[in-house]
């Protein structure tokens, strides 16, 4: 090699000094050439090709890339997963053992759309403000935060878009012939219920959550149809840890959530649980409720009376 000039000494010597040369060679054909890496790379290319195989007659092409598929191209939402999120993400509706956070998949279901606005644009300050939500998805998945990625409003819509648009591909069309709104469900109230109960009951449902969720949501509409106020002091479900009714209201630009201590239903009025407003917040799970189970709850009025009811869970 050194009579060739192929000798390269800060190889053979094990030290680290810099050298821009290369040894290239075939062992079958027991051809070698010394080169750099920083010449003509047709040159490069057709030695490495030819030479070192011993001057080939030239192949035909068996293909062009004129007639390769065409790559697909990727929205922005789906940029942005790919980016900022699959590190730690997972859209296939199997969360992995060990995930450091939760699969995505049918999460435009789970999580109001206000809620996932806020928490793609500042986790931090959701966190800092002590968001049940987000401060259950940060004990469950050990302490990690989300960083805030800077999202703006467009980004955050995309990227939402792009789940939602995965979530129908994966889940099948059947699974999505469902109304952007929640159906209702109209229930009759009779004379006799109505002596006995406190308030009329109607719509209710319970998000069905994600298996590792540690927090979840209720909704329903209360009729008083007395002709005087009734407070609702508090609801309870041996079914979850705790129960608190919170209100989404925007502070400072953001929908912050706040506990109502005490919920007044005005006389021949009505109060409505739904998404993005008034809602129940379901806190420690003791087991996971698929669509189709039922969850009483208890309410319990200043009148000092109680009234359960049966909710059903729906995957909405």
């Amino acid at each position: 090699r050194k009579k060739l000039g192929l000798y390269i000494a800060e190889i053979q010597d094990g030290s680290n000094n810099h050298n821009v040369s290369m040894i290239i060679g075939n062992q079958a054909t027991g051809r070698w050439m010394k080169r750099s890496p920083f010449e003509n790379p047709h040159l490069l290319a057709d030695q490495i090709g030819n030479w070192l195989t011993g001057w080939k007659a030239r192949q035909a092409r068996s293909g062009d890339y004129a007639n390769a598929p065409e790559l697909r191209n990727i929205s922005r939402g789906e940029q942005i997963f790919r980016t900022r999120c699959i590190s730690c993400h997972s859209l296939t509706g199997k969360e992995l053992a060990g995930a450091l956070g939760p699969d995505l998949l049918g999460v435009n279901q789970r999580r109001e759309k206000r809620w996932l606005y806020d928490w793609l644009k500042a986790p931090d300050q959701m966190l800092k403000k002590k968001d049940p939500i987000a401060i259950g998805l940060y004990n469950q998945y050990n302490k990690l935060a989300m960083p805030n990625m800077r999202l703006n409003k467009e980004e955050a819509q995309v990227l939402l878009d792009y789940i939602e648009s995965e979530t129908q591909r994966i889940q099948g069309s059947s699974a999505q012939v469902k109304s952007d709104t929640p159906v209702t469900t109209v229930f009759t109230v009779s004379h006799e219920e109505l002596a006995t109960d406190v308030v009329a009951i109607m719509n209710s449902w319970v998000r069905e959550a994600h298996a590792n969720a540690r927090v979840n949501a209720g909704y329903m509409t209360l009729v008083n149809v007395s002709s005087e106020d009734v407070r609702l002091l508090k609801v309870e479900s041996d079914a979850f840890d705790s129960v608190e009714v919170h209100e989404m209201t925007m502070v400072d630009g953001m929908m912050e959530m706040n506990e109502l201590k005490e919920l007044v239903i005005p006389a021949k009025g009505q109060i409505k649980f739904e998404p993005g407003g008034k809602h129940l917040m379901l806190m420690g799970p003791r087991e996971h409720f698929s669509s189709g189970q039922k969850v009483d709850m208890t309410l319990t009025f200043n009148s000092g009376k109680k009234q359960t009811v049966s909710v059903k869970v729906a995957a909405r």
